[in-house]
């Protein structure tokens, strides 16, 4: 299944059509203005979609802020740290249309560090948990039940007076799901492009967007290609697709790779050469410890750029032939 989430307004309201392989099916909105109030009530306040007769059909809650007490808890020692789910942030509730508890979006984060961001879609006793990757000139987020890929979420990042859209893949058989991640892109929109209080009038934007991390394994560029017949289904994203081959690529990534690696001898060669000029040419005093110290700086930069190349290439290695074995 194609969705195509489409913000027809986002001046003194943030409104969305969604449309399900090109039926309008539902229409949602988000609070526009970002309100200085106490105690967190600007985050509680409420995503709501409803049907094409606008029939209420999700609302959204946000419940507490996990606090630092909670995260502790969660973290009780340094093997849970290492390989557990850490929960983060705002726990989103989502209740249907009898007001019953239907779902909640949340994040976590698993071992160590930022770059193994989740974001967890509750829906029932299902769980969803999507990965983010930024990819040229869309973002996507990969939508995984266990170890199977169930359907993919970009965001084009080019945009017009802040009117965002995103493109929403579902494999077939599992169109269950269409409903929730679809109110998810909504609350997606709302996480990262609100863009509060903003009036936009002839306003263009056109980003790209490129993420290295451990979400990448999880991020298959040529999925939707493979599981979707886009000149039927979405002939309106294929430009997209064809534009960000050429970041998905290995060729593509090992240009930037040698072009950053370019820059960095440069800056090292400069440094040197002007440290070189002051020393010998221009008559400078520097000697003994305070010479040392400022070559074993150079020394140490240089050393440290070095290795951060060479870990990107073995992590391009590793890329190409993920690639190869994708395509």
């Amino acid at each position: 299944m194609f969705i195509k989430i489409e913000q027809t307004q986002s001046s003194f309201k943030n409104k969305f059509e969604i449309y399900f392989d090109g039926e309008l099916e539902y229409l949602a909105g988000t609070p526009w203005m970002k309100l200085s109030l106490p105690f967190d009530l600007e985050d509680k306040r409420d995503n709501v979609m409803t049907d094409a007769s606008g029939n209420p059909e999700f609302v959204s809650h946000w419940m507490e802020k996990v606090p630092f007490e909670a995260l502790a808890k969660q973290v009780k020692n340094l093997g849970k740290l290492l390989t557990g789910d850490v929960q983060t942030g705002y726990v989103t509730a989502i209740f249907d249309k009898e007001q019953n508890l239907a779902g909640r979006f949340y994040s976590t984060v698993q071992g160590v560090g930022i770059a193994d961001n989740r974001e967890i879609i509750e829906w029932g006793e299902e769980k969803i948990t999507g990965f983010d990757k930024g990819s040229g000139r869309s973002r996507h987020v990969s939508f995984y039940i266990d170890k199977t890929q169930i359907g993919q979420l970009v965001k084009p990042l080019k945009v017009t007076n802040n009117l965002d859209i995103y493109y929403l893949f579902i494999l077939d058989e599992y169109i269950r799901f269409a409903k929730i991640l679809s109110f998810y892109t909504v609350y997606f929109d709302r996480r990262y492009y609100s863009r509060s209080g903003e009036i936009a009038v002839a306003k263009k934007e056109n980003r790209l967007l490129y993420t290295e991390d451990k979400n990448e394994k999880h991020y298959n560029p040529s999925w939707i290609r493979r599981n979707f017949d886009l000149e039927r289904i979405a002939p309106e994203y294929i430009p997209l697709d064809e534009s960000n081959k050429k970041f998905d690529s290995p060729k593509g990534y090992f240009i930037v790779l040698g072009a950053a690696f370019g820059v960095f001898v440069l800056a090292i060669l400069i440094i040197w050469g002007v440290f070189s000029y002051i020393q010998w040419v221009g008559g400078s005093q520097l000697e003994g410890q305070d010479l040392f110290m400022v070559r074993l700086i150079i020394m140490l930069i240089s050393g440290f750029t070095l290795f951060i190349f060479i870990f990107a290439l073995i992590h391009g290695v590793k890329k190409a032939n993920r690639y190869k074995k994708e395509n």
